[in-house]
């Protein structure tokens, strides 16, 4: 009888020790590659107006206060260290 060899242990990988350029470049990945599967897969089907018109100008909204508020936190943290 054989016996099948020992299983080999499962890699853990922790992501939050990547750098964070690192961190951001895989999202940015991951997200690209959704979006090009549900590109390829929905075809030439119409957007619901609901997401042509509610979602993409408050998913913009959203996208620019938070680069507006990381810009004032960045610029607000220089500042203070300039102070001190």
């Amino acid at each position: 009888m054989s016996r099948d060899p020992a299983p080999t242990p499962r890699r853990r990988v922790d992501l939050r020790r990547l750098p964070r350029w690192q961190q951001y470049a895989l999202a940015l990945a991951v997200t690209a590659a959704v979006v090009v599967a549900a590109w390829l897969v929905g075809g030439d089907e119409p957007v619901p107006a609901w997401v042509s018109e509610l979602l993409v100008p408050a998913l913009g909204w959203l996208v620019l206060a938070i680069v507006a508020g990381a810009l004032a936190v960045r610029l607000l943290g220089r500042w203070r260290r300039r102070d001190r």
